[in-house]
Formats: C-alpha cells, structure tokens, sequence
C-alpha cells in the first residue's frame, strides 16, 4: 500500500518517481542494517508487541532518522507513549481499542543541525 501511495504521490506531484525506499520487517532488525538517513518511519507493530518493543524501538529509531525526520507509530488510542527526547506532535483517530496515527519528531533542542 505504501509503494502505490508514493506512485500517486509522485503522479500528483508532476514526476515520474520519488526517491523513496520502503523497508517491511522488524523495525528493530531490519533498521540496523540500513546507513542512510529515513526521513520517515512509519511504524505499526502487533499491539501487543508495542510495550515490549519500546525499550530498543526509539533507541533504534534515533539512529537512523534525518534530523528532521517524523515517526508515524500506529497504535490504540488507549496507549500513552511519549519517549524521552520526543514530542507527540499530532495524534489521529479516534476511541481507545481503535487505530491512532501519532506522530513523534525529537525535542527541538536535540535536534542538530544540517
């Protein structure tokens, strides 16, 4: 779905492709053997995988994320995460056992810049 989504991007955008790279697996395996900079990381875990996760989840994150880059972790709206160093910037969806879309970026001040 997310590959169809970056063609109708591109499409609307007037181009013929983005440069855009989508990993599927264990954010935690599957990040660590990547060395560029994500400007996005979407992330949607089993629900009830999140709480264990959440310890090596962010840690892994930070490393791999552009300066500037989002978190866009789904989860139910019945779960409060807000890591250390993070900000919840908007959070979408609505009741506790439905999906919410939150989206984190670093505390502007832990942010270096480019």
């Amino acid at each position: 779905m997310i590959k169809e989504n970056i063609k109708i991007v591109a499409k609307s955008m007037g181009v013929s492709r983005l440069n855009a790279k989508v990993l599927q697996g264990d954010a935690g395996k599957t990040l660590d053997l990547e060395e560029e900079p994500f400007d996005i990381v979407f992330v949607d875990p089993p629900y009830e995988m999140i709480e264990s996760a959440l310890p090596r989840l962010f840690p892994t994150i930070d490393r791999l994320l552009a300066s500037k880059g989002v978190v866009v972790f789904e989860m139910p709206g019945r779960i409060e995460i807000v890591p250390d160093g993070w900000q919840l910037g908007n959070r979408i969806g609505k009741g506790s056992d439905q999906p919410t879309a939150c989206f984190y970026q670093r505390f502007p001040d832990a942010i270096e810049t480019d």
